[in-house]
């Protein structure tokens, strides 16, 4: 996905474009009544162009955020229930100039 972004309103900071890539890579399991997919799973965002405005100097103009992660995910489907479970954890590594850490995701779905 690429991201283009507006001129925030208010401060007249225009914060550059992103490119952003989510990528799995998933084993799934069949069962009689369920499905299970696991793997590995990440993402990353690249800040492509300047962030610009009245109040940033040439050194914040001059960089640029990078974030990676990688982590483990899991889906469990129940069909016949139209129910669907999902569990994401990432690690966060090698980023620069914004904050690293790890992500727990947690979703449900029900199909009406």
């Amino acid at each position: 996905m690429y991201e283009f972004h507006s001129t925030q309103s208010g401060t007249h900071i225009h914060p550059g474009e992103t490119f952003d890539l989510d990528y799995s890579l998933m084993r799934a399991f069949t069962f009689s009544d369920s499905r299970l997919q696991v793997g590995l799973i990440g993402y990353g965002a690249w800040q492509t162009t300047a962030k610009t405005g009245p109040q940033i100097t040439p050194a914040e103009e001059a960089q640029r955020y990078r974030v990676n992660a990688l982590g483990a995910g899991a889906n469990f489907v129940l069909p016949a229930r139209k129910v669907t479970l999902s569990f994401k954890y990432f690690d966060e590594f090698s980023n620069q100039w914004t904050y690293q850490g790890y992500s727990l995701q947690i979703s449900a779905g029900v199909s009406f």
